[in-house]
């Protein structure tokens, strides 16, 4: 019925070309600096064509996609397929692609096979707006492909424009880049030694003979289902001068726990009771702030600080203190004994 509908009315509504997920309409590209550069549109709007040939089943078509339908327009050949049950296969698709040729899926799956109506199918036939799809457009992704070439294009020149920037501006800022990383000189000598496997190694087990009793004691304190927040690493650990686990568990023992429900804690203020009561080796606290102050906006933020003039090794090597205290918190949070509050970052309640 839908065959001969478009054979009896010679119309047909072809629907917009909206590109694919190979190829987004518009194309985009990121740059060097991370922003989404957007190319110009392929612009094949919908349109109702009128059709000067119709063929039903054509034989001429090649065997492998002989469509349900050929027609042609003002474009020329254009096969049309009735989707009732079957989809256009993959391979099909493909076949008619790699020949150029124009072919337009409708979609008639969705009509009650009872009651059917003329008047219902010419219409979904002829006009739905929503059930019918592009297979194959080969104008539609030759003008994709050219907006993608011009868009590869600009981009590239803005990739070049963006590196002579970046090697302008580092020449501008190695002076003052040599004078800030000899202000730290003395605390990166520290920090290559502290951060080294084996120092961190001895310092554990130097805490462990000095600091065991009074871990044993802390953890008797702490109710079983915390232990697990307790016991879980953070990468920042390993700045507080005790066992990691001494200080978290001192955290929830002291602070956490005896708090009364709805009261408040701020990760600052707990990061900084902490620091207070266990200790930071200086150089690290130094260099730490030497990040935060470099980025404060991102530090505010509680994102991990990063300083523009230490090398990204560097930065990875500083551990970040208050980020641990964090992550603590956030484990809390899991186990229901804190809740973050919403729109204010850091800021806990006692449930």
């Amino acid at each position: 019925m839908a065959k001969q509908v478009i054979a009896d009315r010679r119309e047909l509504l072809l629907p917009a070309w909206n590109g694919s997920p190979e190829m987004p309409n518009p194309p985009t590209r990121v740059n060097q600096m991370g922003e989404t550069v957007v190319g110009v549109p392929v612009g094949f709007p919908a349109r109702v064509v009128e059709l000067a040939v119709v063929s039903i089943e054509d034989r001429g078509v090649a065997a492998d996609y002989r469509p349900d339908v050929l027609v042609r327009d003002q474009e020329g050949e254009l096969l049309v397929e009735i989707r009732v049950s079957h989809r256009v296969d993959p391979l099909k698709q493909r076949r008619v692609q790699a020949d150029g040729r124009r072919m337009l899926e409708i979609d008639l799956s969705a009509l009650p096979v009872e009651g059917l109506d003329l008047a219902g199918v010419e219409r979904a036939v002829l006009y739905g707006q929503n059930n019918r799809h592009w297979i194959s457009y080969p104008a539609a992704t030759e003008a994709w492909r050219a907006s993608w070439t011009d868009l590869q294009s600009m981009v590239a020149a803005m990739d070049r424009g963006i590196a002579a920037g970046q090697r302008e501006q580092q020449q501008r800022d190695a002076p003052v880049r040599a004078r800030l990383r000899a202000m730290h000189a003395h605390d990166l000598e520290r920090l290559a030694s502290l951060a080294a496997p084996e120092a961190q190694a001895a310092r554990l087990a130097e805490f462990a003979a000095r600091d065991a009793p009074v871990l044993e004691e802390a953890l008797s304190q702490l109710p079983a289902a915390l232990h697990s927040a307790v016991l879980c690493p953070h990468g920042g650990d390993w700045a507080y001068s005790t066992l990691p686990e001494l200080w978290k568990a001192s955290v929830v023992v002291e602070r956490i726990l005896p708090m009364h429900r709805g009261s408040t804690v701020s990760r600052p203020e707990l990061a900084r009771w902490v620091r207070e009561t266990f200790g930071v080796p200086a150089p690290l606290w130094r260099l730490y702030e030497a990040q935060k102050r470099s980025n404060a906006l991102a530090a505010a933020q509680g994102w991990r600080p990063h300083a523009w003039f230490l090398t990204d090794e560097e930065n990875a090597s500083i551990p970040d203190p208050e980020g641990a205290v964090a992550g603590l918190l956030a484990r809390l949070a899991g186990e229901r004994v804190l809740r973050a509050l919403r729109g204010r970052p850091g800021i806990y309640v006692r449930t």
